[in-house]
């Protein structure tokens, strides 16, 4: 089991989410996914998407706002997630946390739900580690959360 493999497992039960992926993000290219956590019953992303996250509101969003985003309903919120997310793979809330290293963002973490959901307190301190300090210049992309490794 890889460190992405024990991250998004984690992050499945912490989040109480239905899906978790990890993607690595690359210059020109859309993000890669590398891990997805899977609650029973939940379709995987593996096979890919017909939309570009690239160009997605949500990706523009965690690049130049820099945090967390949660949106409790996919449907109607700003910005607009991928079509095929809703379409496709039945996503109605999600919270996705942007991981920056020396001021780039390096990879996405989304953490989806199957169900329109506001998330309390503890799921979203459970991505909270994925914040770069901004006193300091982190050298690990992926820090061990909440006992993940």
């Amino acid at each position: 089991m890889t460190l992405f493999d024990r991250l998004v497992a984690q992050l499945l039960t912490s989040t109480q989410a239905s899906r978790v992926t990890v993607r690595l993000c690359e210059e020109g290219v859309d993000p890669r996914l590398v891990a997805e956590g899977l609650a029973p019953g939940v379709t995987s992303m593996a096979s890919g998407s017909r939309d570009s996250i690239r160009t997605a509101g949500t990706y523009v969003y965690l690049e130049q706002e820099r945090r967390i985003l949660v949106q409790n309903d996919c449907r109607t919120s700003e910005p607009a997630p991928p079509a095929s997310l809703i379409e496709l793979y039945k996503v109605y809330a999600q919270m996705l946390a942007p991981v920056f290293v020396a001021g780039e963002m390096v990879a996405t973490i989304p953490c989806t739900n199957k169900t329109r959901r506001e998330p309390g307190p503890k799921p979203k301190s459970a991505l909270s580690w994925t914040r770069e300090p901004s006193s300091r210049k982190s050298s690990r992309v992926f820090p061990v959360a909440n006992g993940a490794g």
